[in-house]
C-alpha cells in the first residue's frame, strides 16, 4: 500500500493547482477571473486529497500529530516567510514616505512580529487577519485542520469521515447563506466562514483519497482543466451564493475524482507537474510583490488598482518562472549538501 501510494504523481492535480493559483493571482492583479476566490475551496480539497495520500500511512503507525504539524509548518514557513519579508518592506517604505496605511510603527511592528510567526493580529483600522500578506489566512486554517485530522487520524474511520464531512457540510452552508458568498475568511468578521470552508473541504480531500480507485484515459485530463479553468475565468460575478456552493459541494469534489483518476499526456505531464510545485509559492508572494509592482505602474501614470490585461499575464508569468526558479536552486542546494 505505501508503495503504491509513492509511486503515483497525480500530475493532473498538481495542473490543478497551479491554475488556481494562476486565478487568484490574476484576480488580485487584473481582476481578470472574477470566481478566483473559489480556488480556496479547491486547495483545501487538493490539500485533504494530497496529505492522506502522502501522510496517512505514517499517521496511521503513530506518528504524533505535534510533529506532522510541525513538518507542514517547515515546509511552509519558508516560501511564506518571503512573501512576509516583501511586505514588511514595502508597507515600511511606505510609511516612511506617508503613502502608507493609516498605522502607526508600533502597530506596524506589532503586526510584523506577529505574522512572523504566522499568527494574525487585530487592528481597528484594518479588519483583515494577516494585514501585510492577507491569504495567509488560508495558512493558518489550514494548518489548524491539519492538527486535528492528524490528532484523530488513528480513530478516523470512513464512517466518522463521513459526519465530519456532512456536518462540515451544514455549517458552511449555513454561514455562506448567512454572507451570500464563499468570498470570505480572510477579516476578522468572516472568519468563521474561512474556518469553515476548511473544515468540510479538507476531510473531503481526505475522503476523496480514500474511496477513488481505478484509471482514465488521458483525454479526460483536459477536460478537468476545461472545467477548473471555466469556473474560475469564464464564470460571470453576477452568478450568485448558488453557483459558489455547487461549485464547493458538487464541481470540485467531481473535478478532483476525475483529476485522480487520469494522468495528463507525456509532453504535458512535466509542465503541469512544474507548474504545480510552483503554485503555493506564487499563491502567498503575489500580494506583497503586487504592491511594489502596482506601486511602479502608479508612478508610471497607471490608472486604477489592476494591472492592464497583458501586464498582469505578464506578471503572473514572471511569479511562476521565479518561484520555480527558487525552488530549483533550492533543490539543486539540498542535494549537493546531502
Amino acid at each position: 500500500m505505501n508503495s503504491t501510494r509513492e509511486r503515483r504523481e497525480y500530475a493532473t492535480l498538481d495542473g490543478l493547482r497551479a491554475l488556481a493559483a494562476l486565478a487568484v493571482v490574476l484576480m488580485h492583479a487584473g481582476a481578470l477571473a472574477p470566481r478566483a476566490y473559489l480556488a480556496v475551496d479547491l486547495f483545501f480539497l487538493l490539500s485533504g486529497f494530497v496529505l492522506e495520500h502522502a501522510y496517512g500511512p505514517r499517521l496511521a503507525a503513530g506518528w504524533r500529530p505535534f510533529a506532522f504539524v510541525h513538518q507542514r509548518f517547515r515546509r511552509l514557513y519558508p516560501l511564506y516567510g518571503l512573501g512576509l519579508a516583501i511586505a514588511v518592506a514595502a508597507v515600511g517604505a511606505a510609511l516612511l514616505l506617508h503613502r502608507g496605511p493609516d498605522w502607526t510603527w508600533g502597530q506596524f511592528a506589532t503586526v510584523a512580529a506577529l505574522e512572523a510567526v504566522m499568527l494574525p493580529a487585530w487592528l481597528r483600522t484594518d479588519h483583515r487577519m494577516y494585514a501585510l500578506d492577507f491569504p495567509a489566512w488560508t495558512l493558518l486554517a489550514e494548518l489548524v485542520v491539519n492538527l486535528v485530522w492528524a490528532a484523530a487520524y488513528r480513530q478516523l474511520t470512513r464512517t466518522r469521515l463521513i459526519v465530519w464531512v456532512v456536518v462540515g457540510g451544514v455549517v458552511l452552508a449555513g454561514l455562506a447563506v448567512a454572507h451570500g458568498s464563499l468570498n470570505a475568511g480572510s477579516e476578522w468578521e468572516t472568519s468563521p466562514l474561512g474556518f469553515a470552508r476548511a473544515f468540510f473541504a479538507f476531510p473531503l480531500g481526505v475522503l476523496l483519497r480514500r474511496t477513488v480507485r481505478g484509471a482514465l484515459p488521458a483525454r479526460n485530463a483536459a477536460f478537468v482543466f476545461f472545467l477548473a479553468a471555466l469556473i474560475l475565468f469564464l464564470a460571470p460575478a453576477r452568478f450568485g451564493l448558488a453557483y459558489d456552493l455547487l461549485a464547493a459541494f458538487v464541481i470540485w469534489p467531481a473535478v478532483i475524482a476525475v483529476g485522480a483518476l487520469t494522468e495528463p499526456s507525456q509532453r504535458f505531464k512535466p509542465v503541469a507537474m512544474a507548474a504545480g510545485a510552483a503554485s503555493f509559492g506564487v499563491y502567498i508572494t503575489a500580494v506583497p510583490i503586487y504592491v511594489l509592482v502596482h506601486a511602479v505602474a502608479k508612478s508610471r501614470g497607471l490608472p486604477g488598482e489592476v494591472l492592464p490585461a497583458p501586464w498582469a499575464l505578464a506578471y503572473a508569468a514572471g511569479l511562476f518562472a521565479g518561484t520555480a526558479a527558487i525552488r530549483w536552486i533550492l533543490q539543486k542546494r539540498s542535494k549537493a549538501a546531502w
